[in-house]
């Protein structure tokens, strides 16, 4: 039991009823005595309602940031639904930087003077099949099948925008021609060696007789404009590699969920 416990107390009689409300008349029978009271009442009672049409100027600009932003709103979720643009660009550039750095790291402990992405000079004399010809030909059909492994290689590697031709010259002047190439092991290798190496540093790859393939220094590396490298070649080998991190990835508290790129 609750001390002083009553089912009806005092102030159960300002509860307003069906017919009778205490409080309120106790409430109108003091204000008729209180003049500061009745003049608010009165002046409440007096004042002009404002109606929208007197204010629409004002109400206007208003009116427009609440559409913009349901608009925007809108827009913001069916953005949310397409993939970036940028997403495979970003991917792309972030995957060249890791296997620059992670090409260092390796040829670091081999060698003094590492260089990222060196390829090797490959000599080649004319080899016809039909119409076509194992060194100098362009495409890549199956015609290649009938040509020397090693030309095979150099075929794939030319037709992988991978390798810079220098040039022929002659061993002898009976001989015929021998014709030389840069060839980089991979694409990437190859657009940071031409678009990178060749065009924004004007270091080139010498000539048929005296070839310089080497790879680009890692102070090369990092003069390098990446804003001016074109990775579409490889975009997608990166992005099928990418792996988007979870939540507690990022977060070891956070709960197991996928974070929205």
């Amino acid at each position: 039991s609750i001390p002083g416990y009553s089912e009806k107390p005092d102030e159960s009689r300002y509860m307003a009823t069906e017919n009778h409300d205490e409080l309120a008349i106790y409430a109108k029978s003091h204000l008729q005595d209180n003049k500061s009271a009745n003049e608010l009442l009165l002046n409440a009672k007096q004042r002009p309602r404002i109606s929208e049409h007197e204010n629409r100027e004002m109400l206007e600009p208003g009116k427009h940031v609440v559409e913009t932003s349901q608009a925007s709103s809108i827009e913001d979720d069916a953005i949310k639904n397409e993939e970036s643009q940028d997403f495979g660009d970003g991917v792309s550039h972030l995957g060249a930087l890791f296997s620059g750095s992670n090409e260092v790291l390796t040829q670091s402990s081999q060698n003094k003077n590492p260089m990222i992405f060196s390829g090797v000079a490959v000599t080649c004399k004319k080899y016809p099949i039909g119409l076509k010809d194992c060194c100098t030909g362009s495409g890549f059909g199956g015609w290649i099948l009938h040509c020397p492994k090693d030309l095979q290689a150099l075929l794939k590697a030319k037709n992988e925008n991978r390798t810079v031709y220098l040039g022929s010259y002659k061993k002898h002047k009976i001989g015929g021609h021998h014709h030389v190439f840069c060839v980089f092991p991979t694409k990437l290798a190859g657009i940071f060696q031409i678009q990178g190496r060749y065009k924004q540093l004007g270091i080139g790859f010498g000539d048929p007789k005296n070839p310089y393939c080497n790879g680009i220094t890692p102070e090369q590396f990092s003069k390098l404009d990446f804003g001016h490298i074109d990775l579409s070649d490889v975009e997608q080998d990166f992005v099928s590699q990418f792996k988007k991190p979870s939540i507690p990835e990022i977060h070891p508290k956070a709960p197991n969920a996928e974070v929205d790129l």
